[in-house]
């Protein structure tokens, strides 16, 4: 891999005009200097970042964080505000679903017209058609109009011309996340040899999974801000350890103990996989609280992907309330939102923390991931019992916020351990009576 830069990002911003009426964005157009009802929105705030030939960077952030307009200036189909951005090479870019499509043409016609839009001649085009074609494997509705095509067909269709075309650069925006299971596999695959090959890549997604099995770095956007880039795993546990929309500012330890600010420091350097810690940790080591959560799992295991049956362990840090019992929580909720499971630290067996238990409380919950394919997201919550009853909960203390998501997988060489959403962990015994 040679150090060549193919992508270079100076200091770009991107401001749009927001006008609070109709009236207001009218006059705004034809008379910039009118700005009564118009206010600015930075979507981007002074981003700089570099990609080297064969290098394969993610971009994450939330919804509105900048993403989307991030790649549409690189790719040059937006301008910036202010900054400058340099391209070396063909860029492919499947940036939006059916982009770049005619809907009145069918697969084959679309697929000669990216080709020439890209500056590849007919023959070239007719020449990579059969393997535009293999890989997209949509049958006879290559034939037919794409406004007929399913979102599924489509992105078929759009992912293998882009990558037949061997770009230089391959800039996709959350468009593989409509494929089906074996296509996005067999997507992977080929962006894993295109990198091989030389080719740049620029990948977003929410999928957590998807960055970390493609890309080796990553950059996170807040609310147009760059606020972290390094290795994908430190960047997925920033992003997942400040997902509240809380400031990122830095915490103060003014006026703490100096015993506990000293073990907090120490816990947080020596867990690798720390996925969330409060933004105040000040304020929680005087009055009590949630500090952190972990997760911790085999060496050769990743801590926020797993087979079915594969067990995790969530370990929560946690400084007792001064004046309240609790108890801790672990919840899990599918992709939709819908809590699916839930246990806590009473109905397990333990008694609610008191305050006389001082200092800071690490307790583990070794969970065995009996849940169907997909992503769930999970919660640490800290409860305080009610009094006559201590397996009920009365109100929620503190909440960390929602963590994950943590992806299931199938071993497809292992039967399906159960069907449904959730197994049970169910002991057998054979008994032979002559």
């Amino acid at each position: 891999m040679t150090e060549e830069v193919l992508i270079d990002v100076s200091h770009v911003s991107k401001c749009y005009k927001v006008a609070s009426s109709t009236i207001s964005k009218v006059i705004n157009a034809f008379i910039p200097a009118y700005q009564r009802g118009v206010s600015d929105f930075w979507a981007l705030k002074d981003v700089s970042i570099q990609v080297k030939r064969g290098e394969a960077v993610a971009i994450i952030g939330r919804n509105g964080s900048g993403k989307s307009t991030l790649l549409e200036i690189i790719t040059g189909t937006r301008k910036p505000t202010s900054g400058e951005v340099n391209i070396k090479g063909r860029v492919a870019a499947l940036l939006q679903l059916g982009s770049g499509f005619n809907p009145e043409f069918t697969g084959r016609e679309n697929i000669i017209l990216n080709g020439l839009l890209l500056g590849l001649s007919r023959q070239e085009m007719e020449a990579k058609f059969d393997e535009i074609i293999d890989f997209a494997d949509i049958g006879e509705f290559i034939e037919q109009p794409v406004k007929n095509y399913s979102s599924g067909m489509l992105v078929r269709l759009a992912f293998s011309v882009q990558v037949a075309l061997e770009p230089d650069i391959l800039i996709i925006d959350e468009a593989l996340s409509v494929g089906d299971f074996f296509f996005k596999q067999k997507c992977t695959t080929r962006m894993r040899e295109l990198r091989e090959a030389g080719t740049t890549i620029l990948f977003v997604s929410h999928s957590m999974a998807n960055v970390r099995e493609i890309c080796d770095r990553a950059i996170v956007l807040r609310y147009g801000d760059l606020v972290f880039t390094g290795e994908s795993n430190q960047a997925i546990r920033y992003y997942l350890s400040h997902g509240k929309d809380t400031d990122t500012k830095k915490i103060s330890y003014e006026n703490i103990e100096l015993g506990l600010h000293h073990e907090w420091l120490d816990i947080v350097q020596s867990e690798e996989n720390m996925l969330w810690q409060h933004e105040s940790i000040d304020s929680v080591l005087q009055m009590g609280g949630l500090l952190g959560v972990a997760i911790k799992c085999d060496e050769d295991e990743e801590p926020l992907i797993a087979l079915i049956g594969e067990k995790r362990t969530f370990r929560v840090y946690f400084k007792t309330m001064q004046s309240t019992p609790v108890t801790i929580e672990l919840s899990f909720s599918n992709k939709y939102g819908k809590r699916i499971y839930a246990t806590q630290s009473a109905g397990l067996g333990f008694e609610p923390f008191e305050s006389k238990q001082t200092g800071i409380i690490c307790f583990d919950l070794k969970v065995t991931l009996l849940f169907s394919q997909g992503g769930y997201s999970f919660n640490i919550i800290m409860n305080s019992p009610d009094e006559d009853s201590p397996t009920s909960r009365d109100e929620i203390v503190m909440q960390a916020a929602k963590l994950g998501p943590i992806i299931i997988k199938r071993d497809q060489e292992a039967p399906l351990p159960f069907k449904g959403n959730i197994g049970l962990p169910i002991e057998t015994n054979i008994e032979i009576i002559n």
